[in-house]
């Protein structure tokens, strides 16, 4: 016989069983958190929704936007519309649909990369405007109102509206450059010259209000292109409390409201 081999001395590592590893949890697809959403549509579904098409939404920054993050904020409000919008039952995926509808992002960056020209006019007239507005600030130890500003200037409330939309760079890809008979050029917008039905009546009672009250109106609706704030914010600027604004707010809304109902009455 031949003698015995030795054993060999196996080391702890040999001798002690494997660790077992733990997959890591599947993520739930797409598909699958749009439906959770759908059957429980709460802002903690919505913001899971969101979470899990992150790449969609880079994909169609990319894609139209020229990856451009700044409109990441328009892109997750297109996809929330996208989500309600959505029908399975014609056949669509989720993920084409979401791109789709994310189409519009192509000419919000289209707009805002492109050249606006500002006519010399509107130009000596928004410099005009700016110094007028800074004077009657240290005046009146308040923002001014249009109206104020129109006296001031000798400019048309209608005419700072128009030299306001080149100020906050809401040029209208459809504004089209028009040369009057004096030979000067002025830029038309079509979506400017419509007025809803509710704008009239906004405008109607503005025209009566005292200057302070037509700054909260103006405010408080975005009228004549103005930035629609809180109370907090119009208190600050016209140095009266957030609860005084309210009250003349809502004094404001009545007035809106008995107009439209004498409207009706006749």
């Amino acid at each position: 016989m031949s003698p015995e081999k030795p054993l060999k001395r196996m080391t702890p590592e040999q001798t002690s069983f494997p660790a077992w590893k733990e997959k890591p949890a599947k993520k739930p697809s797409l598909d699958e958190v749009y439906s959770h959403w759908k059957t429980n549509p709460t802002p903690d579904n919505m913001g899971a929704l969101l979470e899990t098409t992150k790449p969609i939404i880079n994909s169609a920054l990319t894609t139209y936007a020229g990856g451009n993050k700044a409109y990441h904020g328009q892109a997750k409000l297109l996809a929330v519309k996208a989500f309600h919008s959505y029908d399975d039952t014609k056949g669509t995926k989720l993920h084409t649909h979401l791109m789709t509808q994310m189409q519009p992002l192509m000419r919000t960056a289209r707009e805002h990369n492109m050249p606006v020209y500002i006519p010399e006019r509107v130009s000596i007239e928004g410099a005009q405007m700016r110094r007028a507005t800074s004077e009657l600030k240290d005046q009146l130890g308040r923002e001014p109102s249009d109206k104020e500003i129109a006296d001031h200037t000798g400019l048309s409330t209608k005419r700072i509206f128009h030299i306001r939309k080149f100020d906050r760079g809401d040029v209208a890809e459809s504004g089209l450059t028009m040369r009057s008979e004096d030979g000067s050029e002025e830029q038309f917008h079509p979506s400017m010259e419509t007025k809803d039905h509710n704008k009239i009546y906004l405008e109607y009672v503005h025209h009566d209000l005292d200057p302070i009250d037509q700054q909260i109106m103006e405010w408080k609706t975005g009228l004549y292109g103005h930035d629609v704030m809180s109370n907090n914010d119009i208190a600050k600027r016209l140095k009266l409390s957030p609860a005084a604004v309210s009250q003349r707010s809502a004094k404001i809304a009545g007035m809106v409201a008995e107009a439209q109902n004498t409207e009706g009455l006749k």
